[in-house]
């Protein structure tokens, strides 16, 4: 496990197809009684992280089939778990395919059904449901990274507290703006700014915005090369030297 997790963190374009040998030469070792152990849910989310950094989703979703093939045919070790199905959401996040964010929030809708079926032990977390918004706003697609915001609030306030929206959803949600070169982005942006400065006076949000906030507000307003726009960077630029 330690050895495929040094192939997924090495960043080298042959990660996934060593990390996949490796996980055969498990398999192979376990079968003829060389090793005591079979491949576990870490041994197979390791692998798929290996895909996940390049965004093959092909590869990834693979690797996740043969996880649940195993854990069918008797391997309990190799349950797939949260961490797995983040993964793979992480991998579609960053796939850059046009289906990604359908992709991303059908395998969110998979977790919740199967959580509330015990047939996965935890519900979606802040993680699942930020990958999620990040295949939105990749895009630039506010709309649909907002629903997904909107669904994480609700699950926290329905009991999930794993599911409590944090600075990186905020972040991300703000990014989108910036990135969706609708008109209303900056207003949109600085909107959320003034929600996260609220939340978090009150408690709600543990942090309050910091420098990736403020970079992606000024981002948005370079997009939108409104007239007012120089005005508004050079006073974002001065807050954010004042803050941090």
């Amino acid at each position: 496990n330690v050895l495929i997790d040094c192939w997924t963190k090495s960043n080298s374009p042959d990660a996934p197809r060593e990390a996949v040998k490796l996980l055969d030469t498990i398999i192979a070792k376990y079968k003829s009684a060389d090793l005591d152990e079979g491949p576990n849910v870490v041994t197979y989310s390791s692998v798929m992280t290996a895909y996940a950094k390049q965004g093959d989703v092909v590869g990834a979703q693979k690797v996740f089939d043969r996880m649940q093939m195993d854990y069918y045919a008797g391997n309990k070790a190799a349950k797939p778990d949260i961490r797995s199905y983040n993964v793979l959401i992480d991998c579609w996040a960053k796939s850059n395919r046009p289906d990604a964010p359908r992709g991303a929030e059908k395998l969110l809708n998979t977790m919740i059904d199967k959580n509330k079926s015990g047939e996965l032990d935890e519900g979606p977390n802040a993680v699942t449901y930020c990958s999620v918004m990040a295949a939105y706003a990749k895009q630039g697609d506010v709309d649909g990274a907002q629903k997904v915001l909107d669904r994480m609030q609700m699950d926290y306030e329905a009991g999930n507290k794993a599911a409590k929206p944090d600075i990186r959803s905020y972040n991300i949600l703000i990014d989108c703006w910036a990135k969706s070169n609708r008109p209303d982005a900056p207003r949109g942006a600085e909107k959320l700014l003034n929600t996260m400065i609220d939340k978090n006076k009150s408690g709600e949000l543990d942090e309050g915005p910091d420098a990736v906030t403020y970079n992606s507000l000024v981002q948005a307003w370079k997009s939108s090369r409104l007239p007012q726009g120089p005005h508004w960077i050079q006073k974002l630029e001065k807050q954010k030297e004042l803050l941090f």
